[in-house]
C-alpha cells in the first residue's frame, strides 16, 4: 500500500519527535524505504518538516533535527492521533 504524502510527513515528524536536537536522520533512500514510498515523497515531507523548523537539511550531510515535534501544534495533533 502506498502511503500518502500526510502520511509520510506524520511518519517522519515521529521520528523527529523522538530524537534529540543536533540529531541526524537517515538517508533518504533509507527512509524512502522503510515508508515503501519514492525519494520524492521523502523530501516533500522533509521540506514541510524543514519548514515547520523541525528539521535542516545540509547539503553533502544529510538532514538533522532542529527542534522536536513539540514545538509544532501540527505535531502535537499527531501525537495524540499516534497515542
Amino acid at each position: 500500500m502506498s502511503r500518502t504524502h500526510p502520511e509520510v510527513a506524520r511518519a517522519l515528524a515521529l521520528l523527529v519527535a523522538r530524537g534529540r536536537p543536533g540529531d541526524r536522520l537517515p538517508a533518504e533512500r533509507d527512509l524512502a524505504r522503510r515508508l515503501g514510498v519514492g525519494r520524492a515523497a521523502v523530501r516533500r515531507a522533509l521540506s514541510q518538516l524543514a519548514a515547520a523548523e523541525l528539521v535542516s537539511t545540509r547539503r553533502q550531510s544529510g538532514t538533522y533535527v532542529r527542534g522536536t515535534a513539540t514545538s509544532c501544534l501540527h505535531c502535537r495533533g499527531l501525537r495524540e492521533e499516534w497515542s
